[in-house]
């Protein structure tokens, strides 16, 4: 038995999904509860709604006032309770979090090859109006999971998330288990054609190859290397389907499909930030861990994303080309980059007194506080001279190496930029080839740059200010 409570902001977004299932003929309410003792079933959708939001509506302060349960019974676990046992006891759950008195309503869905059940309630106290206490759910629902898989002698059930690894390697005890995993997951999701099966089975490493008689399965590495034997499709219970038939999507999928676009533009540009210089692999890890596959089309070239855990495609060809303008050329990692310009910048501080003196051409540069924007004019920079550089050469062909010059160069000019207009935003009476201004900007620069505020002196100086504020307190430290 596994129960999730959902992080829900919106009742009638919870009911509304729920509803929607029941038209669709893919979910029956299972039971209700309301306050008036009154069959909900009998009524109509806007009935139920109207019975929640009555009691969210005398509650203005409260944000979160949507309760959204999903209760994933395994069929021995069906088979133990009975659909008897099962109303009871999670009529015994609600009581344990405290929702004895509250009305909810209680979705049995049938959308996937699996039982499973929605709780839709609402966290404002159906008497009193304030918020119902939500502290230590996780544990008061893992104390009720405990108890119940006792008393009914349940088997223990962990999360396939935390056991499948998806990202297949070629190593691993349960290799077959996972490729078995993932074309039962392929085959529920909602795909255009064929061929864009394939693309995604091999952002997995898997390879499909379609033999005279019977069609294999390999496990690649990111090469493209195969890693172990070709596996026969028919020792697969469920095999790839590659009669895709692509159906169009529902309302409820279209919002969803909004919403976790909304979700990946959030994502891409945090990562962005934290990866300026990236390459495939590093990409690939980070959108995995936050539930997304990066795959690539065999047709023209271009990536998209697939959503593992909502079975769909998500169509954000511009959203990547806009955020990762060079992921098919651009493949220099932050490591590579930071070690580059480290070397090329300690040889220019041999040379100069300032590092500015040997970045900025000060003869063509402008900055005035007459100018919204700073004009800088960079040096050229002998990348050539640098033996990490060197050491880049072998991986990379010439197309990629003009690429990560330019990325270098475009890079350096932004900094530089920022680094002059902060300067003179102090100083706007000074100008550039003042030795003052320039040694302050080669600090800034050098601080910027080299990553002098990594993330070890950043909790030293949170731990620093805060026994700095106890002492001010008084406390004892």
């Amino acid at each position: 038995m596994v129960i999730v409570i959902h992080q829900a902001t919106n009742t009638k977004a919870a009911l509304n999904y729920n509803e929607e299932k029941v038209g669709q003929e893919l979910a029956t309410l299972f039971m209700s509860q309301t306050y008036d003792g009154i069959n909900a079933s009998i009524f109509s959708s806007d009935y139920r709604q109207r019975v929640l939001e009555r009691i969210e509506e005398r509650n203005h302060r409260a944000k979160n006032k949507c309760l959204h349960i999903s209760v994933n019974p395994t069929p021995e676990d069906m088979e133990r309770l009975g659909e008897a046992g099962l109303r009871v006891e999670i009529q015994n759950f609600m009581d344990h979090l405290g929702y004895t008195h509250q009305p909810f309503f209680v979705y049995k869905h049938k959308d996937i090859d699996r039982t499973h059940l929605h709780i839709v309630s609402t966290r404002i106290d159906a008497q009193n109006f304030k918020k119902v206490k939500d502290s230590n759910e996780k544990r008061k629902t893992q104390q009720f999971i405990t108890k119940l898989e006792e008393k009914y002698d349940l088997q223990k059930q962990v999360s396939k998330r935390k056991t499948v690894n998806l990202i297949l390697t070629g190593t691993g005890k349960e290799l077959k288990d996972s490729i078995q995993s993932v074309f039962r997951l392929m085959n529920a999701s909602n795909l255009k054609n064929k061929q864009q099966y394939l693309d995604i089975l091999k952002a997995f490493n898997l390879q499909l190859d379609e033999g005279r008689k019977i069609d294999y399965i390999k496990v690649n590495d990111k090469t493209g290397q195969t890693l172990r034997h070709p596996i026969p499709i028919t020792d697969f219970i469920e095999p790839p389907n590659l009669q895709v038939l692509h159906r169009p999507s529902t309302s409820v999928e279209e919002r969803q499909k909004m919403l976790l676009k909304e979700k990946l533009k959030t994502f891409l540009q945090a990562v962005n930030k934290q990866y300026r210089f990236y390459d495939l692999n590093t990409i690939n890890n980070v959108m995995y861990k936050n539930g997304f596959v990066l795959f690539q089309s065999s047709k023209n070239g271009h990536y998209n994303v697939y959503a593992p855990k909502e079975k769909m495609v998500l169509n954000v060809e511009y959203e990547l080309k806009r955020y990762f303008v060079r992921l098919k050329d651009f493949k220099l990692t932050q490591n590579d980059y930071g070690k580059v310009i480290k070397e090329i910048v300690s040889q220019l501080k041999a040379q100069y007194t300032n590092i500015a003196e040997g970045l900025i051409d000060t003869r063509q540069s402008i900055i005035s506080p007459n100018k919204d924007e700073p004009k800088v004019v960079l040096k050229p920079l002998d990348y050539d001279s640098s033996e990490e550089f060197r050491k880049l050469k072998s991986s990379y062909n010439s197309k990629q190496l003009r690429i990560i010059k330019k990325e270098m160069q475009n890079y350096l000019q932004w900094l530089t930029e920022r680094i002059a207009a902060h300067e003179f935003e102090k100083r706007p009476e000074e100008n550039l080839k003042k030795s003052n201004v320039l040694e302050n900007f080669s600090n800034h620069f050098m601080r910027e740059l080299l990553m002098y505020r990594n993330s070890e002196r950043k909790v030293g100086k949170k731990r620093y200010r805060r026994l700095d504020n106890q002492k001010r307190k008084g406390r004892k430290i």
